[in-house]
């Protein structure tokens, strides 16, 4: 099917399906646990190199982790919200 014919109405539903079967979902993330020291995900400035890290450079302890909806929610100490855990990176202490 070319771009053209996958932005058809008539052709949404396949290209979705294709989509969702085609998806690869193999991530591994360690597991976080109460104590641990994360660093959290900062979006890049507009004009920021590739060499400027995308986590933050203070490390905030794991306070609580809570469930809700079949997701955890990581709250963390000195920040207000909590976080998802593919927003946080474990760090080695």
């Amino acid at each position: 099917m070319t771009p053209f014919e996958a932005r058809r109405k008539e052709n949404e539903e396949q290209v979705r399906t294709m989509l969702e079967l085609n998806a690869v979902q193999k991530r591994k993330y360690p597991d976080v646990k109460v104590g641990d020291h994360v660093k959290v995900y900062t979006k890049k400035k507009l004009m920021d190199k590739e060499r400027i890290s995308v986590w933050s450079k203070p490390k905030y302890k794991v306070e609580k982790i809570e469930e809700k909806q079949d997701q955890d929610f990581y709250h963390l100490s000195g920040y207000d919200q909590p976080l998802l855990r593919h927003e946080i990176l474990l760090v080695k202490s």
